[in-house]
């Protein structure tokens, strides 16, 4: 449910950009909700879903 949370941040962004209205966009760190994440449990995902290897590295690189 990460990646979808960045998908619709993507759309979001898309669908505001195209309407030339002023925007601001803030980030909330949750840092301490993804302590307990379990890290490798998203590279298998990712694998399972088809992501290709270097997104999957990309991604990787951030954790």
């Amino acid at each position: 449910h990460i990646l979808e949370g960045i998908v619709v941040l993507h759309e979001r962004i898309h669908t505001l950009w195209s309407t030339k209205l002023d925007i601001a966009i803030f980030k909330v760190d949750f840092g301490k909700a993804y302590n307990k994440f379990k890290w490798p449990f998203l590279q298998q995902y990712m694998q399972m879903k088809g992501f290709p290897t270097k997104w999957r590295q990309w991604i990787d690189s951030f954790v």
